[in-house]
């Protein structure tokens, strides 16, 4: 499907009102008195089962609207049965909060919000801030997740100091509250249709105005001796995972037409393009490829994008003190360079094949409780002693993995 297809793929979708769903609900506070003048938005959707070509914003359903009345109540008309959808409340005096998964076919939503009276926090242990577009108009809804910070009580990353995240409000204001002193805080911002991105060094008792990215627009066609190849979830991950770079991965699946379109890409920097395992046959694979990233607002179409034979790794996981292996016991494979993997359950003789693997290293895991990796295993990872690792060229046959008993 071609850019301008997907255009008139929404149009259908926009017009078309067979079984659809109205979405009804009620807003309510922590003490269960109804909350009027909430907006409340269609954030982003997903398919029921299976993938989309298209992103979790640009369905046509997204960006709708409504506001509760006097009794809390709104209601959302005509959404695509097709589809669960994240949904977004904002208020003034609440903090913002999403609901994800929702099925307006299963029954109203109900939303609690809670209050936010950051005048009657210590200064120091709140960050405060503004996401603004490229435009400088302030942008609601997005998140505000906090990285690595330093406070009086801890330097680092530890859950349970700060909020896990703050959404922005209708001023495109956020506020993120440490339960200790803060001394600074790296923060990365999402939002729909913009670029994700991380924010360095936010300290309290200044407000931080955060401006996003449009991103960059890639796309490719996906094909194999030729022929195009549709519903493989195509990704990019960073090259550089650094703490304070890594802003995520970018994932879509390919169309009829093979197309796929991801949108909003960080600009400036490098990336791995690759494909799905689990969204390909047996057979077929998509290696990680270089993919230099270029200026903000910019689009890079890839041309076409061919798949290669895809291998299998298979063998026995075996226990040195002669045990059998438990049942459950799970090993996984995964891609070093593609932000990707799949995992297997072992038989009752601890038997595994693992069947999709494109040519490039791998490192595979095997977690057994009161178990280690043996350090006889040839292929034991220096680097990462819980894992094997190497290049796949061929199908591997026969590998044995030897786990011992004890820690490490």
């Amino acid at each position: 499907m071609s850019i301008p297809s997907l255009a008139v793929a929404l149009l259908m979708m926009a017009f078309s009102t067979t079984g659809r769903h109205d979405l009804k609900g009620v807003v309510i506070s922590e003490t269960g008195t109804p909350v009027a003048g909430v907006d409340v938005f269609i954030e982003s959707a997903a398919p029921r089962s299976g993938t989309s070509p298209l992103c979790p914003s640009c369905y046509a359903d997204c960006a709708k609207r409504a506001a509760t009345n006097v009794e809390g109540a709104f209601e959302i008309p005509s959404l695509d049965p097709t589809l669960l959808f994240r949904v977004l409340c904002v208020a003034k005096g609440y903090k913002a909060k999403y609901a994800s998964k929702v099925d307006p076919a299963a029954g109203p939503l109900k939303v609690t919000l809670s209050k936010l009276d950051p005048k009657s926090i210590p200064s120091e242990k709140v960050i405060h801030g503004q996401v603004l577009n490229p435009e400088g108009s302030p942008v609601v809804g997005a998140t505000v997740e906090p990285q690595m910070f330093a406070t009086e009580a801890f330097s680092g990353f530890s859950p349970g100091i700060f909020d896990p995240v703050a959404v922005t409000d209708a001023s495109g204001e956020f506020w993120l509250i440490s339960s200790s002193p803060i001394r600074r805080l790296d923060v990365k911002v999402e939002a729909r249709g913009l670029a994700k991105r991380i924010f360095s060094d936010l300290k309290p008792n200044k407000t931080a105005r955060l401006r996003l990215l449009r991103g960059v627009q890639v796309s490719g066609r996906l094909v194999q001796d030729g022929k195009p190849v549709e519903g493989v979830v195509v990704g990019l991950v960073q090259v550089r995972r650094g703490i304070g770079e890594f802003v995520g991965t970018h994932e879509i699946a390919t169309d009829a037409g093979g197309r796929f379109v991801l949108s909003n890409v960080t600009p400036n920097d490098d990336y791995y393009l690759y494909g799905k395992m689990a969204t390909l046959n047996k057979r077929s694979a998509l290696a990680f490829r270089a993919i230099k990233i270029g200026a903000d607002g910019g689009r890079q179409d890839l041309g076409e994008v061919s798949l290669q034979p895809a291998h299998s790794v298979s063998g026995r996981v075996v226990l040195a003190d002669g045990k059998p292996v438990p049942s459950g016991t799970q090993l996984m494979v995964s891609r070093q360079e593609a932000w990707d993997w799949q995992s297997v359950m072992l038989d009752a003789e601890g038997r595994f094949l693992v069947e999709g693997i494109p040519a490039e290293e791998v490192a595979v895991n095997v977690k057994l409780k009161g178990y280690h990796l043996s350090p006889r295993n040839k292929t034991r990872d220096a680097n990462n002693p819980s894992s094997l690792s190497g290049y796949v060229e061929q199908d591997i046959k026969g590998l044995t993995i030897l786990l011992e008993p004890g820690k490490r």
